[in-house]
């Protein structure tokens, strides 16, 4: 499970929202979707998707006015979700469509959306505010950390203390999602869910879960591509061996991880992408990691998810980064993160110099320890004959 910055997550966990046009024998069972966005909103397009299709197509549109925008339409006979979005700066939301009169409200203060009005809908806003009180939580977790690390070194009992803390709040936050999953194995909460909620769960524990659904739902494209993205994580799980990739570096040149692991005693694999801002504040860290140990065998190795050359660059100049870059400039679809799996970023790895991948998800202060606690350790030498 990721955990730095949690509530940048939130995006993952309390998006989506939906509308839609659906045939139903009884006319009389209706649904009526109410939606109140912030007044800056207004004029804006509204586009709805179906998370379900691994296409990423519009189902359709329309325009906001008067704050909001009202659907009515007849109730399905098996419920569904949809996602609709309507600026890349407020966070999507959630809803089932069944029969009732559903409202949906932007929160004034977190921006969230808050969904009630129908029992699925109702049951998904109960878990989405026991969720993300327990986000707020370990992200006040992370923060404290942050300030003690700023005004003085943790002592070794701190640091333990502190670790084992946030451990346990994130195993919480990984049982409330696995559980809410299983419970709702048979509606599309639990189907949806399975998608949102996956960066809090162990993929191996993932897998498992995807025993509980039918074949139908087994079966469909997201799902399998879901599947593929699962293995590769679960193969480039800490113990395992690298994978070796390859890209173009800064000057368009082909190189491959397998360019700079073994050549120092470890490496920080680190995916990023210029207009991700949690890979922004990261840089700096990696910054300092390299500039404290780089003479002394670490080396680190920047894979971007960007599609664009130019944004790479010149986020990489203003970024000061100094160290191997690779990207096939593909996003998401990079090889390069399918092969590892990569579903959010920044995301970083430590591989050894026997090429055996020692750490991952870690970063912040966390990294910081592992690094400190690695660069200190003498590496022994190889046998002779």
């Amino acid at each position: 499970m990721k955990d730095y910055p949690v509530l940048l997550k939130l995006g993952a966990v309390i998006a989506l929202l939906t509308i839609l046009f659906v045939s139903c024998k009884d006319k009389k069972d209706e649904f009526t979707v109410t939606v109140q966005v912030p007044e800056k909103y207004n004029g804006k397009t509204v586009y709805f998707y179906d998370p379900m299709k691994a296409d990423n197509q519009a189902l359709d549109s329309m325009n906001i006015e008067n704050n909001s925008f009202s659907i009515t339409g007849p109730s399905p006979s098996k419920p569904f979700v949809r996602i609709a979005k309507f600026s890349d700066d407020i966070l999507p939301a959630l809803f089932v469509c069944e029969k009732g009169n559903i409202q949906i409200v932007y929160d004034s203060i977190t921006h969230r959306p808050i969904v009630n009005g129908s029992p699925l809908n109702d049951t998904y806003q109960e878990y989405n505010n026991t969720l993300y009180k327990k986000l707020i939580e370990l992200q006040q977790l992370y923060n404290g950390r942050n300030l003690l690390e700023y005004q003085s070194d943790l002592t070794p009992e701190q640091k333990e203390n502190q670790h084992n803390a946030e451990n346990k709040a994130k195993a919480a936050i990984e049982e409330l999602a696995y559980n809410f999953i299983k419970t709702n194995k048979a509606n599309p909460l639990g189907q949806i869910a399975f998608y949102t909620e996956s960066i809090y769960i162990n993929p191996q524990k993932q897998l498992e879960l995807s025993n509980n659904f039918d074949d139908d739902f087994r079966n469909t494209q997201q799902y399998k591509l879901k599947e593929q993205n699962l293995k590769a994580q679960i193969s480039t799980a800490v113990g395992s061996k690298y994978v070796n990739v390859s890209g173009k570096n800064v000057q368009d040149n082909t190189v491959s991880l397998s360019d700079y692991v073994g050549k120092k005693k470890y490496v920080i694999i680190d995916f990023w992408a210029s207009w991700s801002t949690p890979c922004e504040t990261t840089i700096p860290h990696l910054e300092s990691l390299y500039n404290e140990f780089h003479s002394k065998g670490l080396e680190i190795v920047s894979i971007s998810l960007d599609t664009d050359s130019q944004s790479w660059l010149k986020a990489s100049k203003a970024l000061h980064i100094k160290w191997p870059q690779l990207t096939n400039l593909k996003g998401y679809d990079d090889p390069i993160a399918k092969a590892y799996g990569i579903i959010d970023i920044p995301e970083l790895l430590i591989i050894d110099h026997n090429g055996t991948i020692i750490a991952r998800g870690i970063r912040g202060g966390e990294l910081q320890d592992k690094i400190d606690e690695l660069m200190d350790y003498k590496i022994p030498p190889s046998p002779i004959g």
